[in-house]
């Protein structure tokens, strides 16, 4: 004669933990995302380098700027319709408020800002040069 099988019950912490996990997983789904279509946007780079400051080993982010001159990512958003440039801005300071909000901490100062400092008039965006967070050092 077999044995019986006890049944399965609801287990709750195995749903809960499903649940966080995949919460987890958008947050970085969702920063990774953001953080891969900005550096396209603005053609910004750099890497994370390890340094020793006052005899402590600390991790640091090293800009290598951009791929576009100041004069090139001009060109790019003057091919733009003006207001299609100005939403992309807005939208992404939108975006970037979301992330502040929903995920404090986690996206990178020089994320939050333009990659290239620009004004802005009737005439339309006028960039006047890489922002400090992604000019390379000397």
């Amino acid at each position: 004669m077999p044995f019986p099988i006890p049944e399965d019950s609801f287990n709750a912490l195995e749903h809960a933990r499903n649940k966080l996990l995949r919460a987890n997983q958008l947050e970085q789904t969702i920063l990774s995302q953001f953080v891969a279509a900005y550096e396209d946007f603005w053609g910004v780079s750099g890497s994370d380098q390890t340094e020793e400051i006052d005899e402590e080993v600390v991790t640091v982010y090293v800009p290598n700027g951009s791929r576009y001159t100041v004069e090139q990512m001009q060109a790019v958003l003057v091919a733009m319709p003006m207001a299609v440039a100005i939403d992309v801005l807005t939208d992404a300071a939108q975006l970037v408020a979301f992330i502040d909000a929903a995920y404090p901490g986690v996206l990178a100062d020089r994320y939050k800002h333009a990659a290239f400092l620009y004004t802005i008039s009737e005439t339309g965006i006028t960039l006047t040069g890489l922002s400090e967070g992604w000019t390379p050092p000397q």
